[in-house]
């Protein structure tokens, strides 16, 4: 019996091992893709109180050009809902990015001082 799941875990992982994603992250000089971002994501309806919110947002844009948010990486879970909410599905003009692929940015809300 171990015999049988040692071989089952063992195919299990080898079977993983050519599965990846291709990940990139957002290239500084995407200027333009960056201010669309900024822009959907202004005026957000949560504030930081006393230190900045943090996120990782990866995201792929398909065909019809839409930002499709794959995960938010957030410190609360208000923050990830509101990213999810104001960029999933919105059209975004991606010249530059290639469909399909999945790409990485940073995501801060200021500190209100």
């Amino acid at each position: 019996m171990k015999i049988i799941k040692f071989i089952s875990v063992f195919t299990l992982f080898l079977s993983f091992q050519g599965v990846h994603a291709s990940t990139t992250e957002l290239d500084p000089g995407k200027d333009k893709v960056v201010s669309q971002l900024t822009e959907l994501l202004r005026r957000p309806g949560i504030k930081a109180a006393h230190h900045d919110l943090v996120a990782t947002v990866h995201f792929m844009v398909n065909r019809s050009n839409e930002i499709v948010v794959i995960e938010v990486e957030a410190e609360n879970d208000m923050l990830e809902a509101y990213i999810k909410s104001r960029l999933n599905y919105k059209e975004i003009n991606c010249d530059g990015l290639a469909s399909g692929e999945e790409y990485i940015v940073p995501v801060r809300i200021k500190a209100a001082i």
